[in-house]
């Protein structure tokens, strides 16, 4: 009896881990951001706290006239090194392809919190992961982020001050989701720091953001 209950743990422990994704191998590349139009608003505040702000923005959305559009996050710091989490930066929002600047600006008509921009081509280090639940974002940020960070150091890509973050892209309109990561850097990240929040306090000045 207790070898089976053991061996019913065991293979819905592994179903489970199959399921998610998590013996996914990591693969980075290096890639590039192409100009887009970026419709966004600001966020201030603990990162686990943004589902609430993720369900608004997907529920003002129904207003933009198209659907053709990349929901997307980017996230500033790192809020394990932040003297207190609740001053960590994003910007939340969605990528446009460039000819649908109008789009934008009739959205902002009836929407006076959002902004829009665009950015110029940037290079990246991405890396694309499976989206079950919020336990996937948990393994993102736990293993895909690091993996990234340290692919960009030994690379010599990744050095202090040309970086500013991680841009998650949501592909949620298939039937198989994903999550694409990006780490941009380089020349043009400046278009991305689109949070006007003063810079918080860091605990340790090396964050892997």
């Amino acid at each position: 009896m207790l070898k089976s209950v053991i061996l019913f743990i065991v293979i819905v422990g592994a179903t489970f881990y199959l399921f998610m994704g998590f013996h996914t191998k990591i693969e980075i590349k290096e890639t590039t951001l192409s100009p887009k139009i970026i419709l966004f608003k600001e966020y201030l505040g603990d990162y686990r706290d943004l589902n609430s702000a993720m369900r608004t923005l997907e529920e003002e959305l129904h207003s933009l006239e198209t659907k053709n559009y990349q929901q997307f996050g980017m996230y500033y710091d790192d809020p394990n090194h932040l003297e207190n989490p609740h001053q960590a930066r994003a910007i939340i929002g969605v990528l446009l392809d460039i000819k649908e600047r109008h789009i934008a600006g009739k959205f902002l008509v009836d929407h006076a919190n959002y902004r829009i921009n665009e950015n110029n081509e940037v290079t990246c280090l991405s890396s694309t992961f499976p989206y079950r639940n919020e336990l996937s974002m948990s393994w993102i940020i736990s293993k895909v982020y690091p993996a990234i960070v340290e692919y960009g150091k030994t690379k010599g890509l990744f050095v202090q001050g040309n970086t500013i973050g991680a841009l998650e892209i949501y592909h949620y309109k298939n039937n198989e989701r994903t999550v694409e990561v990006l780490f941009p850097y380089g020349t043009g990240i400046e278009k991305l720091l689109l949070n006007r929040a003063p810079k918080p306090t860091y605990v340790q000045k090396n964050s892997d953001l």
